[in-house]
């Protein structure tokens, strides 16, 4: 059902189309190994990030040494959810694989992986610039200013995760509303393992 294409007859029809237009991403669907390996499938939410500190923490009180975060598929999220999570994967050191498609706050949690995979034909990482959050999706949706500061902000993070410029560069010249995909060419120049 297209919510603008809805022509609301009654209050519950358009409860409905509000609420098909505003409903909030799940949390992902974690797993992890006795190999080390934590596997996500799902849009990046805030509750992620507590998600993923107990899996790590769960880990090691197994004796088991955290080592791989694999992502399957993930069409993004919260921008300062992936940041946080990024940082969570740098400090622990661990590698980052996707074999799926991963978009948007996703490449972020990516980009902080020590060794970076991709395994192809499925895997894809894909980039644009920050919405500001505030706004639905579509052409034009979510360019102010704050959305301008957040991928001024974004694009410094990628940096610091080792992102060259080319990667950055696409990052920030993608409006919101799109996606580029990275090639085998940025991937290479990032040092990604493409298999």
């Amino acid at each position: 059902m297209n919510p603008r294409r809805l022509k609301p007859r009654s209050l519950a029809q358009v409860t409905l189309a509000l609420w098909i237009m505003n409903v909030p991403a799940d949390a992902g669907e974690w797993a992890s190994t006795s190999s080390g390996i934590v596997s996500y499938k799902g849009d990046v939410v805030d509750e992620d990030v507590d998600t993923l500190r107990g899996i790590l923490d769960r880990m090691r009180a197994r004796g088991v040494t955290p080592r791989l975060l694999s992502i399957d598929y993930s069409g993004g999220g919260s921008t300062s959810a992936s940041m946080t999570m990024a940082l969570i994967v740098r400090r622990e050191k661990l590698d980052t694989e996707v074999y799926g498609r991963c978009s948007s706050a996703c490449v972020t949690v990516y980009a902080g992986g020590v060794n970076k995979r991709l395994i192809k034909p499925l895997g894809s990482l894909n980039v644009h610039s920050a919405r500001d959050g505030e706004t639905s999706p579509g052409p034009g949706a979510g360019e102010n200013q704050l959305s301008r500061a957040n991928t001024t902000r974004l694009g410094r993070f990628f940096f610091q995760m080792g992102a060259p410029y080319g990667v950055v560069g696409k990052l920030v010249a993608t409006p919101p509303s799109m996606i580029t995909p990275l090639d085998d060419d940025d991937l290479r120049e990032w040092g990604v393992d493409i298999r």
